[in-house]
């Protein structure tokens, strides 16, 4: 594990879990790459990854229900929601390690949900949390992470959710 980083096993129950894992990784749910806006490749070229975006700048996925028990659940002021994404990392031969980045400069609550259990990880200059289904791992996604893929199922997946600060107006 890392510092500054929380775990939560078995975060939703069992059939809320069970439901969103089945559209998640069944053959019916619409996974995406966008090479031109750079969200789907690390800078090496090395170790594409599939996306979904449930909400993302005010266009929401007609899939965002479906996480309903997920976002209902999390310690977070639902009004802060700024984005959800899915990541889907096909299976590698060798484990390739993407480039470390943030996903937003300023300090911020984000999350990632762990859809199904591999060898993969999300890294941290400290340490790194292994992918286990059903697995919510909390921490300021401001700080420099990076995910990897897996080696020992046909793909990795998560949610990445992030929440931003309200603004008074």
């Amino acid at each position: 594990m890392t510092s500054n980083v929380d775990v939560i096993d078995n975060f939703l129950d069992r059939q809320d879990f069970l439901r969103i894992k089945q559209v998640m990784m069944s053959d019916r749910f619409p996974w995406y790459t966008d090479p031109n806006k750079g969200v789907a490749w690390n800078e090496s070229k090395d170790g594409m990854y599939f996306i979904h975006n449930f909400l993302y700048q005010r266009s929401q996925s007609d899939f965002l229900v479906l996480l309903e028990p997920l976002l209902n659940k999390l310690p977070y002021d639902r009004s802060g929601l700024g984005s959800v994404k899915g990541n889907m990392y096909p299976s590698m031969r060798r484990k390739i390690y993407h480039d470390w980045h943030t996903d937003h400069r300023l300090s911020h609550k984000g999350c990632v949900f762990s859809i199904n259990s591999n060898n993969g990880f999300t890294c941290f200059k400290n340490g790194k949390v292994k992918s286990v289904e059903n697995r919510l791992m909390l921490f300021d996604p401001s700080v420099p992470h990076r995910s990897t893929t897996c080696t020992d199922q046909t793909c990795r997946v998560n949610i990445n959710i992030n929440y931003y600060p309200v603004t008074s107006s």
